[in-house]
């Protein structure tokens, strides 16, 4: 969201369903939130007009009727209007009410130039023609998100975006469909979300006993570590998301944990409650849950979640991996988490069922929200295959057929050999840490972790000249030390 230096203005009348994700858009405008028409119509009175109004077509104490009759009003001063369509009603009750609205606009206005004529007033040919009949209004469905409203909507506006603007909407996370009003989760409205730093990933799996939470650690001390490596260092952050808090367990010296935090914690206190796992890694911390799994789903909710993923993001950290919990489409703080991150990370293990799992998932997260789906757009939803194993060429070549024809789309940025044995003995000897260095040391899952991190950090990794030097570096070094 662009800061006081911009001379566009955008009026948004809706919840934070609408007016969160407008906010991320990188655009040169200034948003003003409205929570209803009159209090825009208040607004406009007192403070004049604006380049354009983007209303919700659900929002409290107004019918479609009266949010029409407010546009006709905005359209007779020439200001240009989108409604967005979380209904699928919407846009037929539109085109049946509209014919009507648009004789009462002509008619008012005639009346308006009647009386000017009357009074003796000058009115030129151009005045004479309604702004109604040249001032924009169309119905946007809530689907195609604010890329798909702003690249159809930001040409008409009276201060209508540039080419080289509009290009800016190009990125994939802003065609994520608007949520449902009222089901944002979004609680810090001081943090607008275009403000963040960091990327939010979610690591999310449907299946039990797939690795998920292990990946998630696994992934984000290969970040950290290979973001030292580089000289590029970046802080990453652990959140336990997962209802049954196998962090906490994992990491039983963490002296703080969410039971610790609220939802209008400071940034200070969130910092505070950050655990650092391993000395070699300072740009890694954690977020755990509550010590006991009861303890964790009492207090686990969209709202306190939410701030503090939120607050992280803003100030934090440069990345933030959520491991998240099984019911992807469920439990309402995993489709929040999902719903504002970067990407989505599906662990499928090389079972059957994982499958079929795995296909239900990506139909459910990749459907829009006011179907009941998650609302991603279908390249954020992303398998990594876990617990690979070549023993049997004739298996594996089946598996793989198969995910071709249940998933054809979906990209793969991880597999995983199975670790096995290291990595119940790295948990048993160290488990302050051992799977983190595991990680690292291991080389079968390290390479295969640093491809993953590679799709999402490239300008970490050397080059194929710089590689070979560093190979014979990392025999001699045998990765961090304990």
């Amino acid at each position: 969201m662009s800061g006081p230096e911009s001379n566009r203005m955008v009026a948004v009348v809706g919840d934070d369903s609408l007016f969160t994700p407008l906010s991320y858009l990188p655009l040169d405008w200034h948003l003003v939130k409205h929570n209803n028409v009159s209090d825009l119509m208040d607004s406009l009175r007192s403070r004049g007009p604006v380049d354009g109004v983007i209303l919700g077509d659900r929002f409290a104490g107004k019918s479609l009727d009266d949010v029409l009759k407010h546009v006709a009003r905005l359209l007779l001063n020439g200001i240009p209007c989108a409604l967005v369509a979380y209904s699928s009603g919407t846009r037929s009750e539109v085109e049946a009410a509209w014919p009507k609205m648009e004789i009462a606009m002509r008619h008012t206005y005639d009346q308006m130039i009647q009386s000017r004529d009357d009074a003796g007033e000058e009115v030129t040919d151009e005045q004479r023609v309604s702004p109604s009949d040249s001032t924009f209004f169309a119905v946007v469905e809530a689907n195609g998100g604010a890329q798909h409203l702003m690249k159809s909507f930001g040409p008409r506006m009276t201060s209508p975006f540039a080419l080289y603007e509009l290009s800016t909407l190009d990125d994939p996370r802003y065609a994520q469909p608007f949520p449902a009003p009222g089901d944002t989760g979004f609680v810090s409205e001081d943090l607008a979300l275009g403000e963040r730093k960091a990327r939010i990933v979610t690591v999310v799996s449907d299946k039990g006993g797939c690795g998920k939470t292990s990946l998630s650690l696994m992934f984000a001390a290969t970040v950290a570590y290979e973001s030292l490596k580089a000289g590029k260092p970046k802080r990453v952050v652990v959140v336990d998301l997962d209802r049954q808090s196998q962090i906490s367990s994992m990491f039983p010296q963490a002296k703080k944990s969410v039971m610790d935090l609220k939802p209008n914690s400071t940034s200070e206190q969130i910092e505070e409650a950050i655990h650092s796992p391993v000395a070699e890694l300072p740009n890694l911390g954690l977020v755990v849950g509550a010590p006991s799994s009861s303890d964790h789903r009492a207090m686990r909710t969209a709202e306190l979640y939410s701030h503090i993923i939120t607050v992280i993001a803003a100030d934090l950290a440069d990345l933030v991996v959520i491991d998240g919990s099984v019911g992807i489409t469920d439990d309402p703080v995993t489709v929040w988490a999902q719903q504002n991150s970067y990407a989505v990370y599906y662990v499928l293990d090389q079972l059957s069922n994982s499958l079929a799992l795995a296909a239900d998932a990506y139909s459910d997260s990749t459907r829009p929200s006011e179907l009941g789906g998650v609302g991603l757009s279908p390249d954020r939803f992303v398998l990594v295959e876990n617990m690979v194993l070549d023993v049997n060429p004739e298996a594996r070549k089946e598996f793989l057929s198969s995910l071709a024809r249940r998933l054809p789309d979906v990209a793969i940025h991880g597999r995983i050999p199975h670790g096995g044995i290291r990595v119940h003995a790295a948990q048993q000897e160290m488990p302050e840490g051992g799977l983190l260095r595991l990680a690292i040391n291991d080389e079968p899952l390290s390479e295969s972790l640093q491809e993953w991190a590679q799709k999402l950090y490239p300008e970490l990794f050397y080059t194929a000249e710089v590689q070979g030097e560093f190979a014979s570096d990392k025999k001699k070094k045998k990765g961090l030390s304990r």
